[in-house]
């Protein structure tokens, strides 16, 4: 963290607590980043304003915490960028993405205005502290093996028998399951799809779930055809190329800037429903 006087260091910290939890955000995806929680200079004051009125006064005191906010890396400007899609087939063949900007005179000045920002500083949960925490206890529980009562360890032995039971039947289970497959596939001339408990390796479904229905028989469809079902869905496979063009650049930021507010007005028109 930058060097920062003890009182204003003490506000920043609590200041990205607060707003980590509560201030609305809309995931976005960096490239050679990955998924980010962007927001824009606006709401981050008017949140600050809402959820930490006891550290801020106004909103030139909120936009001043902003800004060291971006100092000590809680958060880190963006900006909107068109890109060529090479999977376009259409006039529309330019797609917005979002980067950081590094740009010297832009890289640690904030701005309340619709200007993408996205968090830097995470939150570890309990959850996750809870889990290390039995990772270190099963660790000094195995090294201690040695000394615990004969019970114990026969008990240890049934159950990571068991464990290797239930590994070794899951192994089976998908043999069985691909070897049917591949038999009812070449016996109906290549015409038939055939899966037993066809919903078991998908992993938006809970436990139970995954086990019903028990079978699926369905026509078989060849790649090329369900690549063309799927064609709206289908991810870019090659990076694009940046277009240099100062224009497209600013038209991209402008487009996303009104995206994001149409965004930042949507959610405040609930609200104000919700609330009536």
């Amino acid at each position: 963290m930058a060097a920062l006087d003890e009182s204003d260091r003490k506000v920043v910290k609590a200041l990205g607590k607060r707003l980590r939890n509560k201030m609305p955000t809309h995931v976005k995806t960096i490239p050679r980043t990955g998924k980010v929680d962007v927001f824009s200079g606006r709401r981050l004051v008017d949140n600050m304003l809402e959820h930490c009125g006891d550290l801020v006064e106004d909103r030139n005191r909120a936009s001043y915490y902003a800004h060291l906010l971006l100092k000590v890396d809680y958060i880190k400007r963006g900006r909107f960028i068109l890109v060529d899609d090479p999977n376009a087939k259409n006039d529309l063949k330019k797609k917005q993405f979002l980067q950081i900007d590094n740009h010297p005179s832009v890289q640690f000045k904030f701005q309340d205005e619709m200007v993408p920002y996205f968090w830097v500083y995470s939150i570890t949960p309990l959850s996750t502290w809870l889990i290390l925490g039995g990772i270190l206890l099963a660790g000094v529980a195995f090294v201690t093996m040695p000394v615990w009562p004969n019970w114990a360890r026969e008990g240890t032995q049934y159950v990571s028998w068991g464990g290797i039971g239930l590994l070794g039947l899951l192994i089976s289970l998908e043999l069985v399951r691909f070897t049917l497959n591949m038999l009812v596939f070449h016996l109906s001339g290549k015409t038939k799809d055939f899966w037993l408990f066809p919903r078991l390796n998908d992993e938006d479904l809970g436990f139970w779930e995954s086990w019903t229905p028990l079978y699926c028989l369905e026509d078989y469809q060849p790649p090329k055809e369900k690549k063309k079902k799927r064609k709206s869905k289908r991810s870019v496979s090659s990076e694009p190329s940046i277009e240099s063009g100062g224009e497209d650049e600013g038209k991209g930021e402008a487009e996303a800037a009104s995206a994001l507010s149409d965004e930042d007005n949507a959610e405040s028109n609930a609200e104000e429903t919700v609330s009536a």
